[in-house]
């Protein structure tokens, strides 16, 4: 199809395009098409008129700067602290007094300075006694008597100190049958009177290249009823100083005995020289030292030797510790030690010497937790010299004892547990298994073979405080035949237990009252032989502080 189409446009305004006038065009066009419009396109940019006068301001400014005085003083800033627990409140005296059955008065009073950083000095005095007689034996009153003073002086890195005793323990012989002898009480009267004194210096450098010193001498005289005396002189002096990382310890000493018997007189005197050396790492340390001994009476002299070692290994923190050496050692057995282990020995005991050739132990130690701890231990060793207690069967009674002495070989197995929560409750239990081959002896006179105890204590809320002491000492042998079987060469002296409690009040801080029971269980036992112990006794008494 043919078509004619005539178009008129009208053009944009003339300033589009640059000019001034409006005119109009004629578009004539002849053909076959499709007639289509394509869509306008709208310029977008605005119309911008730019000002070619362009100022610019800048505004220049000063300061005039003055110094004003400040009058500020800041305080001084105090010093950190730790806060603790207050400190308890001292007493500068506690006496205690009571009384029991047996007829068994006591009283003991304690006396010494409070907190200070310059002195320390305390006084105490004792007093026991009863008047017990017990069936088919003779009088078994006693008496201890005891009083103690004690003094130390700081002075910079040194401690002086001093310490004066005297004490008076009156008993009787009362091992024999009443019943078939009646004896007075002063017969079997024995009384032992001791008085001694010391004094000694300490260092506490805290440099470990300046020479620690630990200087003592000491004195002192027994007396019995029989004119029976010892005078001891006692000095020792020990050194400690630290070289790289070792500890380097010097120990040395001299022991003087002077014994005197009616018709004798004997003078012993023991010197010792030991020098050793510790070391130590992370999980172990371990010391060595040798140790030189003299040995002289009036009759002859004699120098031992004892080497020595101490290892531990601690691998797990304290809760394993293990521990073995070898120890050594001379030891006097004087009239005083025998006396305090047995009261009944006659007057002008046999007396010597201790020689503990060696001793190896081996044990393990340490802590459960923070409340439990335990430790156990086997140790053997050769001594010669030991001392056992036998009846004295050159006297009418048999009811004092001599000593003997002989070369053991001796094995000792020990096991303790103990249990502790703070200060309210706390037990222990400790076990001894001895076993002793003798060399002339046929038995280990008065020694048990296996020894028990367990101790318990409760404090209900620091008012009421209550403990158990309870001990098993096994059967031991005496070698009095009198009254045993004649085909026997010893006599059985039974095991027993001993039960004791003791319980305490406290009214308030100063003022309490106690109650001890012992031997709760009213058992008759020998402690030794022909010496039978108080059945049931109870003392109960006051104690007050000042």
């Amino acid at each position: 199809m043919r078509r004619q189409i005539h178009i008129l446009l009208a053009l944009l305004p003339a300033m589009a395009f640059g000019q001034q006038n409006l005119d109009t065009m004629i578009i004539k066009y002849t053909g076959t098409f499709n007639v289509t419009i394509s869509d306008a396109k709208k310029i977008a940019e605005n119309p911008v008129i730019g000002d070619t006068a362009n100022v610019s301001s800048q505004l220049v400014y000063g300061i005039q700067s003055a110094r004003v005085p400040t009058f500020y003083s800041p305080e001084p800033i105090r010093p950190a602290t730790l806060e603790g627990e207050p400190l308890k409140r001292l007493y500068k005296g506690y006496v205690r007094a009571g009384f029991g059955n047996y007829t068994t008065p006591y009283g003991e009073l304690f006396f010494n300075n409070l907190r200070s950083k310059e002195a320390s000095w305390g006084l105490h005095a004792k007093h026991l006694s009863s008047a017990a007689t017990l069936k088919n034996a003779g009088y078994s009153g006693y008496s201890d008597d005891q009083i103690n003073w004690y003094g130390k002086r700081f002075v910079r890195k040194f401690t002086v100190f001093g310490e004066a005793d005297y004490s008076r323990n009156s008993l009787h012989y009362y091992g024999y049958d009443a019943t078939v002898n009646s004896l007075s009480a002063d017969f079997t009267r024995q009384v032992f009177s001791f008085i001694s004194a010391g004094t000694g210096v300490q260092s506490h450098y805290k440099d470990s290249s300046k020479v620690n010193t630990n200087i003592r001498a000491n004195y002192y005289n027994l007396s019995d009823l029989y004119k029976s005396q010892e005078n001891n002189i006692k000095v020792n002096a020990d050194f400690s100083t630290w070289y790289l990382s070792q500890k380097i310890t010097l120990a040395t000493g001299v022991d003087f005995y002077n014994n005197r018997l009616k018709k004798d007189t004997s003078n012993t005197v023991i010197m010792k020289f030991a020098p050793a050396i510790g070391m130590s790492g992370k999980l172990w340390d371990v010391s060595l030292r040798f140790g030189i001994y003299a040995d002289v009476n009036d009759s002859k002299g004699r120098f031992h030797f004892y080497p020595g070692v101490d290892l531990n290994f601690n691998p797990a923190n304290n809760i394993i510790i293990a521990s073995a050496g070898l120890r050594g050692g001379l030891t006097r057995n004087s009239y005083r030690s025998l006396s305090q282990e047995n009261p009944f020995v006659r007057s002008g005991v046999a007396l010597g010497n201790t020689d503990k050739v060696r001793e190896w132990y081996a044990g393990l130690r340490g802590s459960i937790s923070s409340q439990m701890s335990y430790k156990l231990g086997a140790s053997y060793s050769k001594l010669n010299g030991m001392y056992f207690f036998v009846i004295d069967t050159t006297e009418v009674l048999r009811n004092r004892f001599q000593a003997v002495y002989d070369t053991v070989n001796a094995f000792n197995f020990h096991g303790e547990f103990s249990y502790r929560k703070r200060e309210k409750t706390g037990f222990l239990i400790r076990a001894d298994y001895n076993k002793y081959f003798m060399g002339r002896q046929p038995h280990a006179w008065h020694k048990p073979e296996l020894q028990l105890t367990f101790s318990f204590s409760y404090n209900l809320q620091d008012k009421i405080m209550a403990h158990i002491d309870v001990y098993y000492v096994g059967k031991r042998l005496s070698n009095d035949q009198r009254d045993a079987d004649p085909s026997l060469n010893y006599v059985e002296l039974k095991s027993y237990t001993d039960v004791n409690l003791g319980l305490e009040y406290r009214y308030n801080k100063k003022l309490s009252a106690f109650l001890n029971l012992s031997n709760l269980g009213s058992v008759r036992y020998d402690t030794w032989q022909k010496y039978p112990s108080q059945r049931f006794n109870f003392l109960a008494g006051l104690s007050y502080s000042f």
